[in-house]
């Protein structure tokens, strides 16, 4: 129930309140459970994820670190809780400006759940934030590894005409635009495109498609097909 309750505080911006929810409900889980059990664990990421929102880095920083340890030494390196709490230990090197370290963290979570083969709802969370670490550290590359692999765990799970499928080509177009593979972006764009079509005229995803698909054309010098494309985006 304490919990619960500092979850709700949290999301509502009581982050005052929900720390001292949550030291209370971590202080009685350690009493009676131990430092090392599930639930106590929890507590422990839940008070770090807190003092994360309330700015208090210096406090999140270490108990993210601990619940970390302690979950791989309980659990193992690679059960789902334990990628989840190297993702949130990630988050916060990144809220702290430590970015070499958050995305060697992003990609080791993300190495956990493909192995798993992405079954987990954590694993919408993982690759996203490891596919942006890697393109605002300007690996390119590294980041359309990752959106090639992720596209296809989405169109299985929410079907081949679904618009997050579209998204996740829209992303993946963008990357291969951005590393002027012409030929590449040209073919998940057209996909994410036939998908989007399907919207209300009026969407604005529709139309940035077009352009991202006109400019993809232009790029391999196929003007006369590139220009309506651009035009009516």
């Amino acid at each position: 129930m304490q919990d619960t309750l500092g979850l709700s505080l949290n999301e509502l911006g009581e982050h005052a309140l929900a720390i001292t929810v949550f030291e209370r409900a971590l202080a009685t889980r350690r009493d009676k459970l131990g430092p090392d059990h599930p639930h106590t664990l929890m507590s422990n990421n839940n008070l770090a994820s807190a003092y994360k929102a309330a700015g208090r880095l210096d406090q999140a920083l270490p108990l993210f670190e601990q619940t970390l340890a302690l979950r791989k030494a309980r659990l193992g390196p690679d059960h789902p809780d334990t990628l989840g709490s190297i993702n949130n230990l990630a988050t916060a090197y990144q809220a702290a400006g430590r970015l070499d370290e958050a995305r060697l963290l992003y990609e080791q979570a993300a190495t956990g759940m493909e192995q798993r083969r992405f079954p987990h709802a954590q694993a919408s969370r993982i690759i996203p934030n490891t596919i942006v670490a890697c393109e605002a550290a300007g690996q390119l590359a590294r980041a359309e590894a990752w959106q090639g692999k992720w596209p296809a765990h989405v169109r299985d799970t929410t079907g081949a005409d679904s618009l997050p499928y579209a998204g996740e080509l829209a992303a993946l177009g963008l990357n291969l635009l951005q590393q002027k593979k012409w030929a590449e972006a040209d073919a998940a764009l057209r996909e994410c495109l036939a998908i989007r079509q399907q919207q209300p005229p009026e969407a604005w995803t529709t139309f940035n498609t077009r352009s991202m698909l006109g400019e993809a054309l232009l790029g391999q010098q196929r003007y006369a097909e590139s220009e309506p494309l651009l035009l009516s985006g």
